[in-house]
């Protein structure tokens, strides 16, 4: 009951624990109640430290075309990638077939997919 009482459940739950017979069954549904409201209770604290911690004068505009994430670089034949292809087909997996190719500020990269299918495409 101490931990009902710390999950703060209301008197209908805390009336369900009481008469499970089961101590098993009960821990159980105990556990689950905590894991619940201690779950929400560390999600809102995170949250709370985001907008407290992002005030506006801390925001910073960068003006021009965005960069290549530093991991990029690290990118060579044989690593293994997921390319984003659309909204509707999703991810697919596949293996670097040649080194990346930097063009101006754009990577091209040769995918074989795990399908089988080579496609030559952009990193951006």
């Amino acid at each position: 009951m101490l931990a009902a009482e710390m999950a703060d459940v209301d008197n209908a739950i805390r009336k369900e624990i009481l008469l499970i017979r089961n101590p098993k069954e009960r821990l159980q549904l105990v556990c689950k109640l905590l894991e619940e409201n201690i779950g929400m209770a560390r999600a809102t604290r995170m949250a709370l430290q985001i907008t407290d911690s992002n005030d506006e004068s801390s925001k910073d505009l960068k003006v021009g075309k965005p960069s290549l994430p530093a991991w990029a670089k690290s990118l060579k034949k044989g690593t293994r990638v997921e390319y984003f292809w659309s909204e509707q087909d999703g991810w697919f997996a596949g293996v670097l077939v040649e080194d990346p190719e930097l063009i101006v500020d754009e990577m091209i990269v040769t995918v074989l997919f795990d399908d089988g299918e080579t496609h030559r495409l952009p990193l951006s």
